[in-house]
């Protein structure tokens, strides 16, 4: 996969790479050292001075897939010469563990790849717990994932999920404080931690249950599990902060908005329910979810 572009004016390649493709300085620290910029067909350092005309391509990931591929029925929502986007089950560990070193999300890519004629390194944007369903994107590219990892941090990823939780909550409310981690593999909440906060609004439900919808607004550890358990309406299922009363904790990555890491547009991605949420709204409300 390459970038390329022609430049209009006298400009010095590091200037032009930053300003075209909006690379940092440590992506573009990897990519001097992998020798991968090309100016008219030849190889060239960033200081040098390009001319109106000259033609700019890197190369971008010589690195290749090596994992095993999964036989899997990948559920794919999005995909272009950048980005991969999916429908994740739940049940399924987004990379290998000590604990799951096979079958993974990762391994599910990898046979997906295999039926596609691809092995690009696979590189998540993010994670999902084990048993969280939903939208996950994928890189394709390192120049892909950096971009990516860049919104994550300065927080312009949009994120919604949908939870099944027990108790009849308010329309709208929010948790917000500082987390941290127990002795165990569990998050509570503490004096000095690091902050998180998440919105809720109540989507449906009954008299003791609720469908919620959960806007994130910062990326910690089970941050909405914790949340939801913190404010007295746990998730359905959870194990680890409720009542571990089903087969999963219905919690599901509806939507995601990203900025492109490539093209100039704003992108959304919608993941619809799994079957097995869609089945425990139904036996709790008689009628289906909403879309």
């Amino acid at each position: 996969m390459v970038l390329k572009a022609s430049s209009d004016k006298e400009i010095k390649l590091k200037a032009f790479l930053q300003q075209r493709w909006r690379i940092s300085g440590r992506l573009l620290s990897d990519l001097k050292k992998e020798r991968v910029i090309f100016v008219n067909g030849r190889r060239r350092t960033v200081d040098y001075r390009l001319r109106p005309g000259d033609e700019v391509i890197v190369r971008l990931d010589t690195e290749q897939n090596t994992y095993e591929g999964y036989a899997y029925d990948l559920e794919v929502i999005y995909e272009d010469e950048h980005l991969l986007v999916v429908n994740k089950d739940a049940h399924l560990t987004v990379h290998p563990t000590r604990g799951s070193a096979e079958g993974t999300l990762l391994h599910a890519i990898s046979y997906y790849q295999s039926l596609h004629h691809e092995d690009y390194k696979i590189r998540f944007a993010h994670r999902l717990d084990h048993d969280t369903s939903g939208v996950i994107v994928i890189a394709k590219n390192k120049y892909a994932h950096h971009q990516l990892s860049e919104q994550f941090v300065a927080r312009t990823v949009e994120k919604t999920y949908w939870a099944l939780c027990h108790g009849r909550t308010p329309d709208t409310f929010f948790i917000e404080g500082d987390m941290g981690r127990t002795d165990s593999f569990a998050r509570t909440m503490v004096d000095e931690g690091k902050y998180s906060r998440t919105d809720f609004t109540r989507l449906e439900g009954g008299r003791d249950w609720s469908l919620v919808e959960c806007r994130p607004k910062t990326g910690r550890t089970h941050q909405i599990r914790l949340h939801l358990k913190e404010a007295g309406y746990p998730i359905i299922g959870d194990e680890l902060y409720g009542r571990g009363d089903g087969p999963r904790h219905f919690l599901h990555a509806r939507a995601i908005t990203i900025d492109h890491p490539v093209e100039p547009e704003r992108l959304s991605f919608t993941a619809e329910l799994k079957a097995d949420m869609q089945a425990l709204y139904h036996s709790l409300s008689q009628t289906d979810p909403p879309r």
